[in-house]
C-alpha cells in the first residue's frame, strides 16, 4: 500500500494529480502548459526519463551572443 501523498496547505488532492514511479516516489507532473508562452523564455524542452519521471532540459531555439 503507498502512503498518503503529502501536499502543500494551499494545494488540493483535485488541483495535482500525484504519481508514482517504479521505486514508489511520489511526483506531480507540471502541464506543458504551464510554460508556454513565456515573454522572453525562447528555450525548447528536451526530455529524459528517469524511474517513471519525464525530466526536462532547457535548451535554445536560437542561439545566443556570448
Amino acid at each position: 500500500m503507498r502512503p498518503s501523498p503529502t501536499l502543500p496547505p494551499d494545494v488540493t488532492g483535485d488541483e495535482a494529480k500525484i504519481q508514482w514511479t517504479g521505486t514508489g516516489r511520489q511526483f506531480v507532473r507540471s502541464p506543458d502548459q504551464a510554460f508556454a508562452d513565456i515573454p522572453g523564455f525562447d528555450w525548447s524542452p528536451q526530455y529524459a526519463d528517469v524511474d517513471g519521471m519525464r525530466i526536462s532540459r532547457a535548451r535554445p531555439e536560437r542561439e545566443h551572443p556570448t
